[in-house]
């Protein structure tokens, strides 16, 4: 029997569908405007849908899946496979949650810390035991790079930089080199604390500058772009019991 599943991996923009066949992701689709939501999961044809809880805005979407699909609405009150010790679980973001059970899931024999490269770096920290207590969250790349041009009065505003050396020898390389380095020295540094207070465990990168940031941390570390949509599809697969 083919069993599909697909959940919805809500941006502030756009959306991300992960397909699941028999458990595994088969396909990815990203950038998906809201109106096109419904026509894409159609083609797929899924036994079960999940999107994270979107808030009022989105209300009329959820309202057409519902009529479509079988349908599950994530939000903190939805039944996960893990202990949430999260102490507002209520302000706890999904996509964070989601990533933590996807870990969970993907690695159970060890604990997991997440570091999520999106528009914040987020660290999130489970134990083997599968307790989730919370992390901490920071400014994300191109938040940084925003942010010394707008609280400024003479620094440019730059993209996002594949590379940097540490000693800047202009103004834009001293930017790169302070953004870049800067944000390699404190992942580093988040892990190295983790490690004085867990000892052994996998640490995780999600998130679009995930890859970029692979190469240059010194430790070993799993790459998984698209965590977030097993951690969701684990969600609904855990509906299901």
């Amino acid at each position: 029997m083919n069993i599909i599943n697909a959940v919805v991996d809500v941006g502030n923009t756009f959306f991300k569908i992960g397909v699941f066949r028999n458990g595994k992701l088969s396909e990815t689709i990203h950038r998906v405007a809201a109106k096109e939501i419904v026509t894409t999961l159609e083609k797929h044809n899924p036994q079960k849908v999940l999107i994270a809880n979107v808030g009022k805005e989105r209300t009329a979407l959820i309202l057409n899946l519902k009529e479509k699909f079988m349908l599950v609405v994530f939000d903190y009150q939805t039944k996960i496979p893990i202990q949430n010790l999260y102490k507002t679980p209520q302000t706890l973001g999904v996509d964070r949650l989601a990533a933590v059970i996807g870990a969970n899931c993907l690695y159970p024999q060890k604990g997991n810390l997440i570091i999520d490269m999106g528009t914040c770096i987020t660290y999130d920290f489970i134990t083997k035991e599968k307790e989730y207590f919370g992390g901490s969250i920071s400014l994300g790349v191109q938040m940084r790079f925003r942010a010394l041009n707008e609280f400024t009065a003479n620094l440019p505003k730059l993209n996002n930089i594949k590379s940097a050396a540490l000693i800047g020898t202009n103004t834009e390389n001293s930017i790169k080199s302070g953004v870049i380095n800067g944000t390699i020295a404190e992942i580093e540094g988040i892990i190295s604390r983790y490690r004085q207070e867990f000892g052994d465990f996998n640490v995780i990168l999600c998130g679009g500058d995930a890859i970029l940031f692979e190469s240059f941390i010194n430790e070993s570390i799993f790459a998984l772009p698209n965590l977030v949509l097993h951690g969701l599809n684990a969600i609904l697969e855990n509906d299901k019991k």
